[in-house]
């Protein structure tokens, strides 16, 4: 599906939406029954206030299922990019065909125009900034299209954690997921800079934002309940 044809049906539900009543519906019984089952829960800032807002909310990538789990909590105006790896996948083909996820690859020199047009549509627009799965803890790369994006244009930056299981490298879905919502941040420049010391701050902002909520993510208790946290999700043998 082409980026115009996203953008032409993407549209708010307030009077232009082609969806109709029983459709709104079904698809949030789909989402609430996805909740259910992967056990999802939510902490951090209420997003509430930012439902039709002009906002980019960028989060971590530690699985396929990610846009998914996100799909299901976040306002049906979200516009939703994926990585070219989680598009492949079955469940996220088809659940493209809604019109509610774009596939972008931001390894690519064009991502940024392109992501610049899906922002400056005056909607919620959610990116993986590291462009494909990578386990918690380890080195990764993040992509600057979506830090280049927010210093150039203002809209305010929203970070996510998303975590499987427990605290650590293995957690698994079938221990539940926590997804962690951080507060709006504008990332701000000062004037003058060269085009590349631009590009490095930004990204530099970017990364500490996303390090900020992961820290808050982090479930605070004593180390004796770490201990047996660690031994409840990685076994005694471990």
């Amino acid at each position: 599906m082409g980026l115009q044809t996203v953008l032409n049906r993407h549209v708010t539900i307030e009077g232009k939406t082609k969806h109709d009543d029983v459709s709104i519906m079904l698809r949030g019984l789909i989402a609430r029954l996805f909740r259910r089952i992967l056990s999802i829960k939510t902490q951090g800032e209420d997003l509430r206030s930012s439902d039709g807002a002009r906002v980019l909310m960028v989060a971590n990538h530690p699985g396929l299922l990610d846009p998914l789990v996100l799909a299901s909590l976040l306002p049906i105006d979200v516009l939703i990019v994926v990585s070219p790896e989680a598009a492949r996948t079955t469940s996220l083909r088809l659940a493209m065909r809604s019109g509610r996820f774009v596939e972008l690859d931001l390894s690519r020199a064009v991502s940024v125009r392109r992501l610049s047009r899906l922002v400056t549509q005056h909607r919620a627009v959610l990116v993986f900034g590291q462009n494909r799965v990578t386990a918690p803890g380890s080195a990764y790369k993040l992509y600057e299209a979506p830090a280049i994006i927010a210093a150039r244009s203002g809209v305010p930056v929203v970070p996510i954690n998303i975590r499987y299981g427990g605290v650590g490298a293995n957690g698994r879905v079938s221990q539940g997921v926590t997804v962690t919502f951080g507060a709006d941040t504008h990332i701000a420049l000062a004037a003058g800079l060269p085009a590349r010391e631009r590009r490095r701050q930004a990204n530099e902002r970017m990364r500490s934002l996303l390090h900020e909520v992961a820290v808050r993510a982090r479930p605070k208790h004593t180390l004796f309940d770490a201990f047996l946290a660690a031994l409840a999700q990685n076994g005694r043998r471990t």
